[in-house]
């Protein structure tokens, strides 16, 4: 028996092997690691396509939508008398920044910007000056600095200096009372840019005589600029050489006259008023003569003045001494309630009273500007000086008027108004230049209100003093680059890379 071989040979039989065909391994398009791998992928291919289109879109909104103000003082919102100025637009106003646009003001850059986004009337662009160097002679403000705007329609152009859009001022009140310096740093782009626009637009403009040839006061040049920026004008009068009032006088400046006027004056001053004319009227508190016919003119308007100096008793209501006056503002008429609003305080020295009568005329109507408090008094200055400031017997108490209005209508379309400020030192630049109050704005609103061209009464400055988060042009494109590209593509290889690891296992 040959078991053993039998055995053997069955034991060391082998399968042959089959056939080994190179080539491209079979893959199962069906696995799940390929069906999952494949659907990360055109997840992330989605979600890349998605935020650009969504920068695309966002990019193509309103800067007031996508920039957020976080000034704490709305210094880049517009306010509603800039946004009726823009949209009653019916003329294209073209307003040309004098510097590349990388190396613009971002604050002012991101104002135009709002600007733009209220009308299709208004276009920004930027003049490299340094490539166009005559550009800015072509509109007579070749002396104008860099960042400087030019405001340009098919009437007229203006030059909005960036000197002008900054304003630095030092309250010296706070050295006065602290021993330390206060300087405060203000915005005053939108009051500029609107009045700007509202200046090349305007069809005419209003004009404000100043009365001359009676010792009157003249403006300082800052308070006319600030007339001016208003886009009113301001010219000169003297009734005794040109014999008659111009057609074209919106309102007539009195400023301080020290001498009375001539009958004659007086006649027109007063058929110009009843005719509908307006007038703002400051007197001195000791004239070197009687002003009868200026007391007449006031009379026939139910006004008249004391004559005596105003002082106040109640401590919170004055400054230093008893006849630097802080009054209270009415909030109830156009003139002051911008600086009621803004609780600004007015600075009045050497007033005298202002006497308002109750049997007048229906159609006109009188408003209290300013006044004291109950415990106001006045002392006669009739022999030019006064013994003491203590109050004393005989000196007349109570509440005293120190601004007044009033209004006549004389038609549907056509009124009188006529304002008077009780203080001669109501604009004096010391009091401008030293502290923070709101002289100058009751002045110049009163001849907004005069002359009824009401578009700046509240465009005020904005306080930038507090930090705020300033992003350079620069610095915006490069967020713009990270979160359109470099953050999509990021997220895209990411996806790639756990694709292709989780491929491998």
């Amino acid at each position: 028996m040959k078991i053993g071989n039998k055995e053997k040979n069955s034991a060391t039989q082998t399968k042959k092997p089959g056939k080994f065909k190179l080539g491209r391994p079979r893959i199962n398009l069906k696995s799940n690691r390929v069906r999952y791998g494949g659907y990360n992928t055109v997840v992330a291919v989605v979600v890349l396509a998605i935020l650009v289109v969504v920068n695309l879109l966002v990019e193509q909104l309103p800067s007031k939508y996508i920039s957020i103000d976080t000034s704490g003082t709305d210094v880049y919102n517009l306010g509603d008398t800039t946004e009726q100025v823009v949209s009653s637009l019916d003329l294209d106003v073209d307003i040309y920044v004098l510097v590349e646009e990388s190396s613009s003001d971002s604050l002012v850059a991101e104002l135009l910007n709002r600007y733009e986004d209220l009308s299709d009337h208004i276009s920004v662009t930027y003049v490299d000056t340094a490539e166009n160097p005559s550009f800015a002679a072509e509109y007579d403000a070749s002396s104008a600095t860099s960042n400087s705007l030019i405001v340009v329609s098919e009437k007229r152009s203006t030059l909005v200096d960036y000197g002008d859009i900054y304003e630095s001022e030092i309250d010296y009140y706070t050295y006065y009372t602290t021993g330390e310096y206060s300087a405060t740093t203000t915005f005053d782009g939108e009051s500029q840019i609107t009045s700007a626009i509202d200046y090349v637009a305007s069809d005419t403009l209003p004009i404000m005589y100043t009365l001359s040839g009676h010792g009157e006061e003249e403006l300082s040049d800052d308070i006319t600029s600030q007339v001016n920026k208003m886009n009113i004008e301001t010219q000169d009068l003297n009734l005794l050489t040109e014999g008659e009032i111009p057609e074209d006088a919106s309102a007539i400046l009195i400023n301080q006259p020290t001498q009375d006027l001539s009958d004659d004056e007086k006649d027109l001053i007063l058929t110009y008023m009843q005719e509908g004319g307006s007038v703002l009227y400051i007197p001195v508190l000791q004239p070197d003569e009687e002003m009868t016919n200026f007391a007449e003119i006031l009379s026939y308007y139910g006004i008249s003045l004391t004559g005596t100096l105003v002082m106040e008793s109640d401590t919170s209501m004055y400054y230093q001494y008893p006849y630097m006056l802080i009054p209270s503002v009415s909030s109830s008429s156009d003139i002051t309630s911008p600086i009621s609003d803004e609780n600004l305080s007015i600075l009045v020295l050497q007033a005298q009273g202002i006497v308002t009568s109750d049997d007048l005329r229906s159609s006109v109507s009188l408003t209290n500007l300013m006044t004291t408090s109950e415990n106001a008094y006045a002392k006669d200055i009739s022999s030019g000086s006064v013994s003491t400031m203590e109050k004393e017997d005989g000196d007349e108490e109570g509440s005293f008027t120190l601004a007044v209005s009033a209004e006549e209508e004389i038609d549907d379309d056509t009124s009188t108004k006529l304002v008077v400020i009780a203080s001669e030192y109501i604009l004096d630049d010391s009091i401008l230049s030293s502290f923070s109050v709101g002289n100058a704005d009751l002045f110049l609103n009163a001849v907004s209100w005069m002359c009824e061209h009401e578009s700046t009464i509240s465009i005020s400055s904005k306080d930038i003093t507090e930090a705020t988060l300033v992003v350079s042009s620069f610095a915006g494109s490069i967020l713009r680059a990270v979160t359109m590209i470099i953050l999509p593509v990021g997220l895209l290889l990411i996806g790639v890379v756990v694709w292709i690891r989780r491929r491998k296992k």
